[in-house]
C-alpha cells in the first residue's frame, strides 16, 4: 500500500471538487445502454409469453410486475436475507461492515485514533463534505439529482453496520457534479476498551469506497450505488486527504489476507489486507465559525431569531405527556370495532324456519368481522404496548399516529365490501382489504420508527429492543401486501393466503426469540 495515497478516482476520472463536467456519454455508450434495455425488455416479454401468458387473464399480471418487484426488492428479499445471514454471518468484528439486511458490505480498510470531533474537523479541512442523514426528503433529493445529473455535494449514504451500529460519521467528495459518482467514507466509533485483532487500540474504524454509478443490487434488486472494485485506491485517497490536514499514519501490514469478494450489493471488491491507522489527535482543532483560512472575510452576522412559524413548530404539539394521544387513539379503535358489529344485524321478525338460512347467508359477514376484529385488536395491542415506552410526543409523531388511526377507521368499509362482494370474482374487494390492512400495520411501524429516531422513547429502549419490536409486526403487512397482486389473478387464493399470517408470525417470533437469546449469550 502507498501511504501517500492517490488523488485519482478508481476509474481515473478527475476528482477536483467543482471541476466542470466532461463530455457526456458517447454514441457507442448510448447504443450499449439501449441494447441492454432492449435485451431486458425482450427477456421479460419472453418469460411472460412462455410462462405466464396461459395463466393470465386479460393481461393483469403485466400490471402487477411493478408492485411485485417493489415488494420483493424492499420487503421479501431483505427479510429473507436477514433470516439467512442471521444463521451464518458472525456478529463479532471480521473486518467487514454489514448492510441493514445482514449481508456483508464494504471492507473495513481504515482505523483512526482521536475523537470523532477531531476526525470531522480534519475531513472538512481536507475538503470533504459531511453527508446528510438519510431521510425521505434527502432520499428524494438524491434520486432527483442522480436522474437529472444535478449536483448534491452532501448526498446521504446508505447505512452500514459495524458493532451492531450504523456509521457515526460519513463524508464524501462528489465527482462530475453528480451524486451518481462520488468518493465516500463511513466511520464507526469503537466500543470502550475494544481492540483490533492483534491488540491495537483505536477509537474509530472506517470503510472507504468509490461509487461509480447507480444500479440494482444483485441480492435484493434494490436501487443502489455500484462501487468500484479497487477499494484500496479509495482508502489511499482518504489517507492522503487526512495527511494533508495534519494527521499522522502508520500501516498495519497484512492486517488481513488480501481477498476478492462481493459487497452487499453484489459488486466485486478487492483489497490487499493492509490497514492504515490515522492519528488525528495532532490535527488542528475545528475552526470557530468566522475564524480561519476558510472563513468569509465579511463581518459575522448576528444569529437570526426564530420566526413565529419555527417557534410554533417547536412548541405547539410537542410535550412530555402522551395521555391525550393515547385516549383519542383508544376511542378511534373502539368506534372502528363498533362499526364492524353493525354489519351483523339480522332482519327482524324472522319465522323460525328462516333463521338457519339467514344465519348461513350472514356467514361471510361474520367471517369478515372476525378477520377485521383480529386486525384491529392486534393493532390496538401493538399501539398500546408501544406507547407505554413512548414518553414524549412531537408534531410529526402526532401526524403519523393520525395516519395510523385513519386506516383503522377506514377498515370497516373494505370489510363490508369484502363480505358483500368477496365471492363475485372481482379482485377489488380482496385487494382493497389487503391494502388497508397492510397500511394499518405499516403505519404503526412508522410511528415506532419516528419515536426511536426522534428520541421520544424511554431510555431503557436500546437499538436491539427497537429492532425486535419493529420486526415483530412485519409478517402481517408483508403477507397482506403480497396478496394484493395475487388478488388480480385469483381473489379467493388471495383471501386464503391471509391465513399464512398465523404460522409466519409464529415462526418469525420463534426466530426472533432464538436469535436474541444467542446474541445475549454470546455478549
Amino acid at each position: 500500500m502507498d501511504a501517500r495515497g492517490s488523488d485519482r478516482a478508481p476509474d481515473a476520472r478527475s476528482t477536483v471538487p467543482g471541476a466542470r463536467r466532461g463530455p457526456g456519454p458517447t454514441a457507442v455508450l448510448w447504443l450499449h445502454r439501449s441494447g441492454r434495455l432492449v435485451t431486458a425488455l425482450l427477456a421479460g416479454w419472453g418469460v411472460y409469453h412462455l410462462v405466464l401468458e396461459d395463466v393470465d387473464d386479460g393481461g393483469r399480471l403485466v400490471w402487477a410486475f411493478v408492485p411485485v418487484w417493489a415488494l420483493s426488492a424492499y420487503v421479501l428479499l431483505p427479510s429473507l436475507n436477514r433470516v439467512l445471514t442471521g444463521l451464518y454471518v458472525p456478529h463479532y468484528f471480521i473486518g467487514r461492515a454489514r448492510t441493514a439486511d445482514g449481508l456483508l458490505g464494504d471492507p473495513v480498510n481504515l482505523a483512526v485514533t482521536g475523537s470523532p470531533e477531531r476526525l470531522a474537523a480534519a475531513m472538512r479541512a481536507a475538503g470533504w463534505t459531511a453527508a446528510d442523514p438519510l431521510t425521505p426528503a434527502t432520499a428524494w433529493h438524491i434520486s432527483r439529482a442522480a436522474v437529472l445529473h444535478r449536483s448534491y455535494p452532501a448526498a446521504p449514504v446508505s447505512p452500514l453496520y459495524v458493532f451492531g451500529r450504523r456509521q457515526a460519521l460519513a463524508f464524501e467528495r462528489e465527482v462530475a457534479d453528480s451524486p451518481a459518482q462520488r468518493h465516500h467514507v463511513r466511520f464507526w466509533v469503537c466500543p470502550p476498551g475494544w481492540r483490533l485483532p492483534g491488540g491495537a487500540l483505536v477509537d474509530l474504524v472506517g470503510a472507504a469506497t468509490f461509487d461509480r454509478r447507480v444500479g440494482l443490487s444483485l441480492f435484493t434488486l434494490q436501487v443502489t450505488h455500484k462501487v468500484a472494485a479497487r477499494t484500496d485506491a479509495e482508502r489511499d485517497l482518504v489517507v492522503a486527504a487526512l495527511r494533508s490536514a495534519g494527521a499522522r499514519v502508520h500501516v498495519l501490514r497484512n492486517f488481513s489476507s488480501g481477498y476478492h469478494a462481493r459487497n452487499g450489493g453484489g459488486d466485486s471488491i478487492e483489497t490487499d489486507g493492509h490497514l492504515p491507522v490515522l492519528d488525528v489527535r495532532a490535527a488542528p482543532p475545528a475552526e470557530r465559525p468566522g475564524v480561519g483560512p476558510m472563513a468569509d472575510e465579511s463581518p459575522a452576522r448576528p444569529p437570526r431569531r426564530a420566526g413565529p412559524a419555527q417557534t410554533y413548530g417547536r412548541l405547539f404539539g410537542a410535550g412530555e405527556s402522551t395521555d391525550r394521544t393515547v385516549y383519542f387513539s383508544d376511542a378511534v379503535f373502539a368506534i372502528a370495532m363498533t362499526l364492524l358489529v353493525l354489519e351483523l344485524i339480522l332482519p327482524g321478525d324472522l319465522p323460525p324456519e328462516r333463521l338457519e338460512p339467514a344465519l348461513r347467508a350472514h356467514l361471510p359477514q361474520f367471517l369478515a368481522y372476525v378477520l377485521s376484529f383480529a386486525v384491529i385488536g392486534t393493532a390496538w395491542m401493538s399501539h398500546h404496548r408501544r406507547f407505554t415506552v413512548i414518553r414524549r410526543i412531537d408534531g410529526r409523531l402526532q401526524w403519523l399516529n393520525l395516519l395510523s388511526l385513519f386506516f383503522i377507521a377506514l377498515l370497516p368499509m373494505p370489510t363490508s365490501l369484502l363480505s358483500d362482494y368477496g365471492g363475485s370474482g372481482s379482485p377489488w374487494p380482496a385487494a382493497l382489504y389487503a391494502a388497508v390492512s397492510a397500511a394499518v400495520y405499516a403505519s404503526l411501524n412508522l410511528v415506532w420508527a419516528h419515536a426511536w429516531h426522534a428520541g421520544l422513547m424511554a431510555p431503557e429502549v436500546d437499538a436491539g429492543l427497537y429492532r425486535y419490536v419493529l420486526r415483530g409486526l412485519l409478517p402481517a403487512p408483508v403477507v397482506f401486501a403480497l396478496s394484493i397482486p395475487v388478488a388480480f389473478w385469483d381473489p379467493g387464493l388471495a383471501a386464503w393466503s391471509w391465513l399464512l399470517i398465523v404460522p409466519v408470525s409464529a415462526a418469525d417470533g420463534w426466530w426472533l426469540r432464538r436469535s436474541t437469546a444467542v446474541d445475549s449469550a454470546s455478549g
